[in-house]
């Protein structure tokens, strides 16, 4: 038995497997949102090693006529936030060059979103644009609402 001990105590340790697998984080879970009130996921999440990230919220809606929640993202280059932006520029060959950076906001206003249940759902699909990621929702309604968001992080 001594002799195995002292075999691993020698051993070099193994590089961590790479990022292989697709991953599911809760990043807010079923937190009350106060009327005209906003939360965040602090403190910022890990996510580097991943490509895509699909974002989906749910919140409770009492019918189709009630606004969706405002649902905006955030970005960083280090846990701190210290490098980190809320803003976006599309530089695809098909934008015009000169263009005023968009806040990385949604909010489902062309169509209501999926109402089952009393709850409503969107998701968001992005390219994850840095390894860390923070998340905000905010509740315009005149009542506070049940909200969730869980990402979906892919290769």
């Amino acid at each position: 038995m001594a002799l195995l001990t002292e075999k691993k105590k020698t051993e070099t340790p193994q590089p961590l497997p790479a990022v292989n697998a697709d991953r599911v984080i809760k990043l807010i879970d079923d937190m009350e949102v106060g009327p005209a009130n906003g939360i965040n996921s602090w403190p910022i999440t890990y996510i580097g090693g991943y490509r895509n990230i699909t974002f989906f919220v749910r919140f409770d809606s009492r019918d189709i006529t009630e606004p969706s929640v405002h649902f905006g993202l955030k970005f960083a280059l280090d846990e701190e936030g210290t490098m980190a932006t809320r803003r976006l520029l599309n530089l695809e060959a098909t934008e015009p060059i000169r263009q005023d950076p968009l806040f990385i906001d949604v909010e489902c206003t062309s169509a209501h979103p999926e109402v089952t249940a009393k709850f409503a759902t969107f998701a968001v699909r992005l390219p994850v644009m840095g390894p860390y990621v923070t998340v905000f929702v905010t509740n315009d309604v005149q009542r506070a609402r049940r909200v969730s968001v869980w990402a979906y992080l892919t290769q």
